[in-house]
């Protein structure tokens, strides 16, 4: 099974490499959500500054929108401002 995902990952990295750079392209504002105590994967601050806006979720680890999701929701509610979602039919 690792061996599944490590051959994955190139193409994985390619395609989050696309990602960023589509949405540097785009000129739109970008906050980057980071758990202070992610163990998985370490933030490469310098690529992140250059996109945006960086903020470590303090105690959370690599899924910060699970672990800490009371100050996610409050970090997302600041930085768009007040709004009215439609709510999903069904």
């Amino acid at each position: 099974a690792m061996a599944k995902i490590a051959a994955a990952l190139p193409g994985h990295i390619a395609g989050v490499q696309a990602d960023v750079d589509a949405v540097r392209a785009s000129g739109l504002p970008v906050t980057v959500v980071w758990g202070e105590k992610d163990a998985v994967a370490q933030p490469d601050r310098a690529k992140i500054d250059a996109l945006g806006d960086f903020v470590e979720i303090e105690g959370a680890g690599h899924i910060p929108h699970v672990e800490a999701a009371k100050a996610v929701n409050r970090l997302l509610k600041e930085r768009l401002g007040p709004r009215t979602w439609p709510r999903e039919s069904g």
